[in-house]
């Protein structure tokens, strides 16, 4: 049958378009600008079998004046050649290449369309404000009005069937229809305020209203002091939040196989009287189970705040030399992410079944194997992470040219993400400094190091 292949075509469209202008001979200016945007994507995938005709195929057969058909005497279906996977005739010989090409024949490439729009219109304003003691206060306020939306139309064989579970093909290719818009107006405002010399304040607030849920306000506040000529000394406070995306939102159902232990397995006696566990004898048969992951309309966005403080030393000695050090960090809340298959299961088998949990997934009544897990996207998280940014610039020129030599470096200290499900602690994942893939229940790489260096030449027209 030879191997799956995977093939996209994606078509990317944008317009822009913008005007700028002043305000007489004031220092105010403005600008305004609209942006239409879409992505449309077809992919096909190949090497999967059509489970129908694979069924007729395999289902009962009869001899017809020599010639094997599928079916019954008088109830023959049609384009259908009998497979028997148990004797395979040798491939060399014309029995063989029939089968071999009764077997290519139930292969089905399916496709899949995906169109993303957006439409996006700013308009800002920005000046100065009023002579004070220490300089000139300036200002920026704007408004931002955008609409987005999504239409993901798999291959009616991906379509999810409750029973039996899953779809006309291989499970992990199944998938369900969706659709969804969001509408976004915001509005900010912005202040830089000198207060001494050397000491500013910047003064900043963003009023959002969503359609998917409501209104919110963040704001922040950041100051600047430079303490002496070469050093600047600087902090920011700020709420933040992150609205969930249109795929958190609308992306359609789909099934993952996750691998799994079941905390039932060899402890009966704490699984006594779950549904569908059978007593003192169960023994996790599979080793893998159905997940139904896709998006959730009624997410509420991530929110948290951000601290950072630091210093920037530019050296009057060596001109063209900086250093700069900050401190950040981050506290974000509600944070939008699966469950996570593991997770689920361990929680309810040490509530006894009495977490609200217990609900998002179901066993086989014969078996007592898990059979299928509700793991939609959920505000399910909290994540703390903190850490140092440190970043040396060096420029100079010389008769052979100008350089310009950076090392930007990243430690991080602290990386936590804890799950959490209608206020019950799940799991607590300390990931800084750990490589944990998705398929073993982590988030990826998270090293305390993490640099970048660069070093620029140019020489008249010439750049390297």
């Amino acid at each position: 049958l030879g191997n799956r292949s995977y093939n996209y075509e994606t078509d990317v469209k944008e317009i822009s378009s913008g005007v700028e202008g002043a305000f007489g001979d004031t220092s105010w200016t403005w600008d305004a600008g609209f942006t239409y945007g879409k992505i449309a994507q077809e992919n096909q995938d190949q090497g999967y079998i059509d489970y129908a005709r694979l069924a007729d195929a395999l289902g009962p057969s009869f001899i017809d004046g020599g010639v094997a058909r599928c079916g019954a005497p008088g109830a023959v279906i049609a384009g259908c050649t009998p497979i028997n996977f148990f004797n395979q005739p040798d491939p060399t010989t014309a029995e063989g290449q029939a089968q071999i090409a009764a077997l290519q024949a139930l292969q089905l490439p399916v496709r899949d369309n995906t169109d993303t729009t957006l439409k996006n219109f700013t308009i800002n304003f920005s000046g100065d404000v009023m002579d004070l003691i220490a300089g000139t206060m300036s200002a920026a306020f704007g408004l931002e009005h955008r609409r987005q939306s999504l239409k993901f139309a798999p291959d009616a064989v991906k379509y999810i069937s409750d029973d039996p579970f899953g779809c006309g093909i291989s499970s992990e290719s199944c998938a369900d229809p969706t659709s969804g818009d969001t509408k976004t107006t915001e509005v900010y405002g912005e202040l830089y305020i000198p207060v001494l010399d050397h000491l500013a304040f910047t003064l900043g607030s963003r009023w959002s209203d969503y359609g998917t849920f409501g209104n919110t306000t963040n704001s922040k506040l950041g100051v600047e002091w430079r303490a002496i000529d070469d050093l600047l000394i600087r902090a920011t406070y700020a709420e933040v939040f992150r609205a969930p995306t249109i795929n958190d939102l609308f992306q359609g159902a789909r099934i993952t196989n996750p691998v799994y232990s079941d905390p039932c397995n060899g402890q009966p006696l704490s699984c006594v009287g779950l549904p569908n566990v059978p007593g003192q004898t169960f023994e996790q048969g599979l080793g893998q189970t159905n997940a139904l992951l896709g998006g959730n309309p009624d997410l509420d966005p991530e929110t948290g705040d951000v601290f950072t403080w630091g210093a920037v030393y530019s050296p009057s000695w060596l001109p063209g030399a900086s250093i700069a050090v900050d401190v950040w960090d981050v506290h974000l809340e509600d944070t939008i992410q699966p469950l996570g298959t593991q997770p689920i299961l361990d929680v309810c088998a040490a509530s006894n079944g009495t977490s609200p949990l217990c609900s998002l997934f179901s066993r086989n009544p014969q078996t007592g194997d898990v059979f299928l897990v509700n793991d939609v996207t959920q505000n399910a998280g909290i994540t703390d992470t903190n850490g140092v940014d440190i970043g040396l610039r060096y420029a100079f020129e010389t008769d052979y040219g100008n350089f310009r030599a950076s090392i930007d470096s990243t430690y991080i200290d602290r990386y936590d993400v804890k799950v959490i499900f209608e206020g019950l602690s799940i799991t607590t994942q300390e990931n800084a400094g750990t490589f944990l893939p998705a398929s073993k229940g982590g988030l990826g790489n998270y090293s305390r190091w993490r640099s970048l260096a660069a070093l620029n030449w140019n020489y008249g027209n010439f750049e390297a």
